[in-house]
């Protein structure tokens, strides 16, 4: 018999899971073979690992597997921008288990968490309410600075190398890298962390992303000949200006994302990683309401008609594997290297 803890409103599983451990002599129940897991497995477990411990915790608590991954993990702030190469071209074969641990090891870097954010408001709160504080998986993605519950400023818990040394009642320090001069610039960008994490781009995958940025960027004139013109780096560049970049950048240094590498934003498949960030602030660049406003024009009649036509021409000219359903759009490299060699706009 296990005493298993309520699991609250967007609460990191593996906080959750440690409280699990802690309250049942630091082991985990698991279900295959009679063993279980302890706490030094929690941050290793894979989907299907993930998977098993619902099925048995099911028979305590109410726990969906689906509600899970979408709720208290970091995947739906990744998904939408994990490679196409990597995942979607085994779309046939792979399945739900393999998809989720293929993004999971693609950006790996986001679930190496050296220090746990917190905010102290929720704390105080939560104490309050059931008697204990947890950790919060928004709160954890890289460049969120924010509570958005509270609108205030995060704090960081002591560097601690084991889930078993986590103490949210300590005496707990300011994020002191954050520069007071940008920092309304960093509040908006944690608004659309926030607006992502919560699902907000749920049915997107990245070839589907940068097909709306390129109808986007075709209808401000900065694509001419299915290249993308030197204008566009100008502007992105004066938009948020080369200090606030290499400050974005200084504090992405944990996850290694680049900024500067637009080539991922070419229509090539094939990219080895991609920046989150990057794509945030492209899209905030051109679209003034940012993400909201883009998944509004990714709904818009007029670019449905330019994707589909697209595709029928496409069709007609050139023999290629197609895949599509709604919500996704993901093309062959024979149609990459068509679009790089025509000549007629989008």
């Amino acid at each position: 018999m296990y005493i298993i803890p309520p699991l609250q409103n967007d609460e990191l599983f593996e906080s959750w899971l440690l409280k699990i451990c802690l309250y049942n002599d630091s082991k985990l129940p698991y279900g295959e073979n009679g063993r279980d897991l302890k706490i030094s497995d929690i941050t290793l477990l894979n989907s299907r690992e993930i998977f098993k411990i619902c099925q048995v915790l099911r028979n305590y608590i109410d726990c969906d597997f689906m509600s899970i991954i979408d709720n208290h993990t970091l995947l739906p702030y990744i998904n939408p921008f994990t490679d196409s190469k990597k995942i979607f071209w085994k779309k046939i074969k792979m399945n739900y288990f393999e998809y989720l641990d293929n993004a999971k090891t693609y950006h790996a870097d986001y679930f190496n968490i050296r220090n746990y954010k917190v905010c102290t408001h929720c704390i105080n709160e939560e104490v309050k309410n059931f008697g204990e504080a947890y950790i919060h998986r928004i709160h954890q993605v890289p460049l969120n600075f924010f509570c958005q519950k509270h609108n205030s400023k995060l704090k960081v818990l002591s560097k601690s190398n084991s889930y078993e040394d986590i103490n949210l009642y300590d005496n707990l320090p300011e994020l002191e890298e954050l520069s007071d001069k940008y920092l309304e610039d960093l509040r908006i960008l944690s608004n659309e962390i926030h607006y992502v994490t919560n699902g907000a781009l749920r049915s997107f995958t990245i070839d589907y992303i940068k097909m709306i940025i390129w109808i986007r960027m075709d209808e401000k004139g900065y694509i001419n000949n299915m290249l993308i013109k030197d204008e566009f780096y100008h502007d992105f560049y004066e938009y948020y200006g080369h200090d606030f970049l290499l400050y974005v950048k200084s504090l992405l240094e944990n996850v290694n994302e680049d900024l500067y590498d637009f080539k991922k934003l070419h229509l090539v498949p094939g990219a080895t990683k991609y920046s989150p960030t990057q794509v945030i602030l492209i899209v905030r660049m051109l679209f003034e309401s940012g993400l909201r406003e883009f998944v509004a024009f990714s709904r818009r009649t007029l670019t449905y008609q330019k994707l589909h036509k697209l595709i029928s021409l496409l069709k007609e000219e050139v023999n290629i594997n197609l895949y599509m359903n709604p919500g996704t759009f993901s093309i062959s490299r024979n149609l990459y290297e068509y679009l790089l060699e025509s000549n007629g706009r989008l």
